[in-house]
C-alpha cells in the first residue's frame, strides 16, 4: 500500500511536471508566432520606408535638376549671351537631360559650385 501511494504520488508529479512543460511549450509557441508577426511588421515598415526614401531621392534629384534646367534657362532667355554660351548653354542643357542619374548629380553639383564663385 505504501509503495502504491509513493507511486500516486510519484504519477501526480509527474503529471503536474508534464502539464507545466506542456503549458511552457504553449507559451514558447505563442511567443515564438508575436515575434515572427513582430519580425514581418517591421520587415514591411522598413519596404514602406525605403521606397519612401527612395521617392525622395528622385524628387531631391529632379527639384535639382529643373532648378540648374531654368537657370540656364534664365540665362538664354537673357538674351546677353554670345553664340558660343549659347551653344554652350544648350549643350548642357541637352546633356543633363540625357546622362545617367550618377553623372548628372556631378554635372549638378559643378554647376552650384561654378555659382558660388560668381
Amino acid at each position: 500500500m505504501k509503495k502504491l501511494l509513493v507511486l500516486l504520488v510519484l504519477m501526480a508529479g509527474a503529471y503536474s511536471h508534464a502539464t507545466d512543460l506542456e503549458k511552457l511549450g504553449e507559451e514558447i509557441y505563442q511567443l515564438e508566432q508575436q515575434n515572427k508577426s513582430l519580425d514581418e511588421s517591421i520587415f514591411e515598415r522598413q519596404k514602406i520606408l525605403d521606397k519612401l526614401y527612395e521617392k525622395r531621392t528622385v524628387q531631391s534629384e529632379t527639384t535639382e535638376l529643373d532648378y540648374v534646367l531654368n537657370k540656364l534657362q534664365d540665362r538664354l532667355d537673357y538674351g546677353n549671351n554670345t553664340l558660343e554660351e549659347e551653344v554652350r548653354i544648350i549643350e548642357t542643357m541637352d546633356t543633363l537631360l540625357e546622362i545617367s542619374i550618377e553623372e548628372r548629380q556631378e554635372v549638378i553639383d559643378r554647376f552650384f559650385k561654378e555659382n558660388k564663385r560668381k
